[in-house]
C-alpha cells in the first residue's frame, strides 16, 4: 500500500496522512517507539501510546485540508482503518467504530470501474473490512455495513497467492456471520429453526478447522488460563453434537476433518472446557457496548 502510494501521489496530502496513521497503527500496536520523541513546540512524549496519539492528531489535522467524500480513493479508505485498529488499541470504542464505519461507507462510495489494477486494490480492501467489520460487529453488538451479494468481489480474483493463503480461510469464516445471523446475535429478530442453527455451527465449525491449521502455536495454543481457537472448536462441536440432527448429519463430518486437517488434536469431544470462562469471553452476548466509548 505504502509503494503504491508512494509511486502514484508521492507528494499529496492523502499519501502524507496514510503514513503518519500507518506509524501510529504500529506504534500503538507493537510499542515500538522506546525513546524519548519530541513534538514541533518541544514538548516530550515520554511513551508509545503518546507518541501514536500525537501521530494520529498529526493525521486527522492534515485531513482536514482534504475532503475524502469528494473522491473517496484506496488510501483514504485505508487511512480510515487504520484509525480504527489504531482507537480499537487504544480502547477508545466509539471513536474506533466512527472510523470503522467511515472506512466501509468510503470503500461503498468509491468503488472504481474499468481499471483492473484499481479494481483489485478496492476488491482487497472489501475482505478486509468485512472481516474486520463481522468480527467487531459480534463483539460489539453493531449492526453490518458490508453486505455479500452477487455483485461482491470474488476472492479467487485476488490471485493465486491469496487464494491459497490462510486469508481465504479466515474470509469464509466470518461469511456465516450475515444479516440474519446479526440479527438474532444482537437481538432484533428472536427465533430461528434448530436446523438453521446446527448448519450455522457446522459452517463455522468446518472453517474454524482450516483457521486453526493456519494459526500459529502460541495463539492456536494459549496459556491454559486463556481460550484459543481450539477450545472455541471443542465448544462448537459439543454443540452440534447436542442439537437434533448434528450428532448423526454434521458431527461425523467434522470430526473426520478434525482428523485429516488437525491429525494431533485430541478428540475434541473428550476435552472438558471451563464453560463459565467460555461464557465470560469477550465474544459472548453478555459483552455490550459501553456507550461511554470502553468495554464492560
Amino acid at each position: 500500500m505504502l509503494d503504491y502510494s508512494g509511486d502514484v501521489t508521492s507528494t499529496t496530502t492523502e499519501t502524507y496522512y496514510l503514513i503518519v496513521s500507518f506509524c501510529a497503527f504500529i506504534i500503538i500496536q507493537t510499542g515500538s517507539v522506546h525513546h524519548t520523541a519530541s513534538t514541533s513546540d518541544g514538548n516530550l512524549l515520554q511513551s508509545d501510546v503518546g507518541y501514536g496519539q500525537a501521530l494520529i492528531n498529526e493525521a486527522l489535522e492534515a485531513r482536514r485540508s482534504a475532503n475524502p467524500l469528494i473522491q473517496p480513493s484506496v488510501q483514504a479508505v485505508v487511512t480510515s482503518f487504520l484509525l480504527y485498529g489504531s482507537y480499537r488499541s487504544l480502547n477508545d470504542q466509539s471513536k474506533a467504530w466512527f472510523f470503522l464505519r467511515e472506512a466501509t461507507t468510503l470503500y461503498m462510495s468509491g468503488i472504481p470501474e474499468g481499471n483492473s489494477q484499481a479494481s483489485l486494490d478496492w476488491n482487497q480492501l472489501f475482505w478486509l473490512l468485512l472481516i474486520t467489520e463481522r468480527s467487531y460487529s459480534i463483539r460489539k453488538h453493531r449492526p453490518l455495513t458490508l453486505l455479500l451479494s452477487s455483485s461482491s468481489p470474488d476472492i479467487a480474483d485476488l490471485g493465486k497467492e491469496t487464494a491459497t493463503s490462510g486469508f481465504v480461510h479466515l474470509v469464509n469464516l466470518f461469511r456465516p456471520a450475515d444479516e440474519l445471523f446479526m440479527g438474532l446475535w444482537n437481538g432484533t429478530l428472536s427465533a430461528c429453526s434448530v436446523d438453521w442453527l446446527v448448519e450455522k455451527l457446522f459452517d463455522v465449525a468446518y472453517v474454524l478447522i482450516d483457521v486453526i491449521a493456519y494459526t500459529p502455536p502460541s495463539v492456536a495454543e494459549p496459556p491454559v488460563s486463556d481460550l484459543g481457537p481450539k477450545d472455541y472448536l471443542t465448544y462448537i462441536l459439543s454443540l452440534v453434537a447436542r442439537l437434533r440432527g448434528g450428532e448423526d448429519r454434521f458431527l461425523p463430518l467434522l470430526l473426520e476433518k478434525v482428523s485429516q486437517i488437525l491429525p494431533n488434536l485430541p478428540n475434541p469431544l473428550t476435552c472438558s472446557l471451563p464453560l463459565a470462562s467460555f461464557l465470560e469471553n469477550p465474544a459472548s452476548p453478555s459483552e455490550k457496548f459501553s456507550p461511554s466509548g470502553g468495554e464492560e
